[in-house]
Parts: structure tokens; sequence; C-alpha cells
């Protein structure tokens, strides 16, 4: 089984607990670091005062290796939870786990786009 699957099969599980009104998951798996247009949105969510807990996706959640079976499992288990109870998802790229999970009717997902828009 790929990662894919096994990451949306536990955020499938995890749909069963309610959405959280003031949570933002950042899906960012292109590797900017804390640059782009996913942190200008948080950015700009703090300067305005607004009261969000944010969870962060990032390329190095998804660097997976025997040797690395804590990261795997606090992507399977406190990333997909946190992103399963989230009411907006934002991300830049395609995330391909997105093709096999139910996502549920209160959640809200936005995809931006990493490059300029006459590019796109």
């Amino acid at each position: 089984m790929n990662t894919n699957r096994l990451f949306a099969r536990f955020f499938n599980f995890f749909t069963r607990f309610p959405v959280k009104k003031n949570r933002i998951t950042l899906i960012e798996k292109l590797g900017t670091g804390k640059n782009g247009s996913l942190f200008d949105i948080k950015e700009e969510c703090e300067k305005r005062g607004l009261d969000f807990e944010y969870n962060i996706i990032n390329r190095e959640d998804y660097e997976i290796s025997l040797s690395g079976i804590p990261v795997l499992l606090r992507l399977l288990f406190r990333k997909a939870h946190m992103l399963a109870t989230s009411s907006f998802v934002f991300l830049n790229d395609n995330f391909l786990p997105l093709a096999y999970m139910e996502v549920p009717d209160e959640m809200t997902i936005v995809q931006v786009w990493h490059g300029l828009g006459s590019f796109k």
C-alpha cells in the first residue's frame, strides 16, 4: 500500500470527529520553506487577528524511511486527524491522497498556484 492511500484511510477514519471552525491546514509539498502563497495567507490571517489554529503538512512529513517511523506515525495520526477536522484547507500543488479522501461537507479546500498566473 502506498503512503497516499494509507494517509487517506487514516484521514477518512478521523472524519468521524467534528470539524473545528477555527482550524486551517496548509499543505506545502513543494519545499519552499516558510515562503510562498500559503504562508502569505497564514501571515495575513495573523495580521488581521483572526483566531485560527494552523496545521502544516510539508515535504518533510512525507519523506518516510524505516528510520523515520516517528515521522510516519505523526503523519498518519496527528497530521491526518488535524486535516480531517479542519474547516479550511489550502494547498499549493497537487496532494495525491485527495483522490482517496472522503472530504466532509463542512470543509473548504482551496488550491493556490505556486507560479505566476501567466504560466497556468
